[in-house]
């Protein structure tokens, strides 16, 4: 028989919490108009949105790439990599997700502005009005591995308009029967 699981956890959302760095940005001069960034961020993965009080429960490493075709559509994928360093055997119950690799993947199509720069850091844009944007995801079975290897499930990523606020992420997943 399966088991679901579900957590809350949060990521800094400023980049003076986390090491951001461009990998390759190209933008290709009209008639074609295209741009092409890819980048990598680690942060701090947290148990409670206030660093101060959060217990570390692991590391993130996304890769993001974002494609603005030539019609202006914007296509930006993310692939997140969480390392969560709980114990082996996930006994540690809780909040605190076992120790293992769980593998997520968000596509944000036309809510993020066009990157202008290898530097530029992608983000929601938060509709006047809104007080968060909350966009739903996937678990990466074929990347999950450790205490996670075969789950299947998804994600929700919220994030708010003022980037000191951490992204908050919701995920349940489904682990195959032994």
């Amino acid at each position: 028989m399966s088991q679901t699981y579900s957590y809350t956890f949060y990521l800094p959302s400023n980049s003076g919490a986390a090491a951001i760095f461009g990998i390759d940005f190209k933008k290709l001069p009209p008639p074609q108009s295209q741009v092409y960034q890819l980048m990598q961020a680690t942060r701090q993965i947290q148990s409670t949105p206030y660093k101060e009080t959060a217990l570390g429960l692991g590391t993130a490493s996304t890769v993001k790439n974002t494609i603005v075709d030539q019609q202006g559509e914007i296509n930006y994928l993310q692939d997140g990599l969480l390392n969560f360093n709980g114990e082996a055997n996930g006994e540690t119950g809780g909040d605190i997700p076992p120790k293992g690799v769980l593998a997520l993947c968000f596509s944000l199509f036309n809510i993020t502005p066009v990157p202008t720069s290898i530097s530029f850091s992608p983000y929601v844009i938060v509709p006047p009005g809104q007080d968060s944007v909350t966009v739903k995801g996937v678990v990466n079975t074929a990347l999950c591995s450790g205490a996670y290897f075969g789950a299947v499930g998804i994600a929700y990523v919220t994030q708010y308009p003022d980037r000191n606020i951490p992204y908050k992420y919701e995920v349940t997943y489904t682990l195959p029967s032994p």
